[in-house]
């Protein structure tokens, strides 16, 4: 953004302060949290609007829903914090519930639930250091009442060349937003066994390996709310489906080929 990018992400101000009160249990894989947040927030005013590159005005942030947030927190979790970038398996469950009320002395009355749950799973040739494997990702949520904009849920996309695992690689910029949302990433990493069956050792030595993706995501925002707001964020007026696949060069480099399913 600082070079005239349009920003992957909105901001608001927020401020307060919060309490929370939890625990762990085996090692800190299973934790638990119960929060209590008291909030001002109000929209960002925008005060830079130049590209040093000169390509015209950047993207305005849109406006959220100003008023005073309180609410209770609680989130769990088990099978430890999520790894984006592939360092450990992911094998984890991760589920959250806020709710803000009137009699809390909050602007706001609503319930939202999000959850997020990651497999993985060996397939084929599992005696190797490295066996084949299946990765798997669902993320999801909805709510009751009067959602305000900026408590919506999101499905990430991808952000540039290196979009990290869980996100849809088949279309960049902003991610989806919906006051309900459902998302899921399939990925089966065959390793070098294609290039293996095929007798082509020298890519074998070199590090190639071949992994196949697919991924579905909905957002949802009525038409209500939709008519509500100046600014509509990204959502998906259709699912949005993909399939793809991924070469990875001397076990480092990877090349993604990502295509878009037609929904009719």
């Amino acid at each position: 953004a600082l070079v005239g990018e349009d920003d992957y992400f909105d901001y608001y101000w927020s401020d307060g302060f919060g309490v929370d009160l939890g625990g762990t249990r085996g090692n800190k894989q299973t934790t638990a949290r119960l929060g209590l947040r008291a909030e001002d927030h109000s929209s960002l005013t925008q005060e830079i609007n130049h590209d040093p590159l000169n390509r015209g005005p950047m993207r305005a942030n849109p406006g959220v829903d100003d008023g005073h947030m309180r609410r209770i927190e609680l989130h769990m979790e088990s099978g430890g914090e999520y790894e984006r970038f592939g360092a450990v398996p992911n094998r984890r469950l991760e589920i959250s519930i806020e709710h803000s009320a009137d009699w809390m002395g909050s602007d706001f009355d609503f319930t939202k639930i999000h959850f997020a749950f990651d497999w993985h799973q060996k397939t084929f040739l599992q005696r190797r250091w490295v066996p084949n494997a299946l990765d798997l990702r669902l993320v999801g949520g909805t709510f009751r009442g009067d959602l305000p904009v900026q408590r919506f849920g999101a499905l990430d996309v991808a952000m540039g060349p290196l979009s990290p695992y869980g996100t849809l690689r088949g279309v960049h910029g902003h991610p989806y937003l919906g006051e309900s949302y459902l998302g899921f990433v399939g990925e089966l990493n065959f390793r070098t066994a294609p290039f293996e069956v095929l007798g082509l050792w020298p890519l074998v030595n070199r590090g190639f390996s071949l992994l196949v993706s697919g991924g579905y995501g909905q957002t949802w925002i009525s038409e209500d709310r939709r008519a509500a707001l100046p600014l509509i964020p990204r959502w998906t007026k259709i699912p949005h489906k993909e399939v793809g696949a991924s070469l990875f060069l001397y076990h480092i480099f990877r090349v993604d080929l990502t295509r878009l399913v037609d929904p009719g």
